[in-house]
């Protein structure tokens, strides 16, 4: 069963893990060899724990079972920064109940 709840500190490396899996699949391909370097470095464990951490993000995961399959990070109430779904759960409303949930 598919459930979704705010994101966590101890969330981050399962967060980077699926970040970086999805961007090496569907986005990396499109950028320069820098362009990949500073995407690895933003879905950094490191840079995700800073940003989960922060007053003005707030991180909403899906998970199934005990994997995350899906995550949206807003920014302030203004601003998306990341919408993931593992490419195995797509076209399933995840995005859609990550974005409802995120503006609640």
């Amino acid at each position: 069963m598919i459930s979704i709840r705010k994101g966590k500190k101890q969330d981050a490396a399962r967060v980077s893990r699926l970040l970086l899996e999805i961007s090496e699949e569907f986005i990396s391909g499109e950028l320069s060899e820098i362009g990949k370097q500073n995407l690895i470095s933003e879905f950094a464990v490191e840079k995700i724990t800073e940003k989960l951490t922060a007053n003005n993000f707030r991180f909403y995961l899906a998970e199934d079972s005990d994997d995350v399959i899906g995550v949206i990070a807003v920014q302030g109430n203004k601003h998306l920064c990341y919408l993931f779904v593992a490419k195995s759960h797509q076209r399933q409303g995840i995005s859609r109940g990550l974005c409802n949930r995120s503006v609640m």
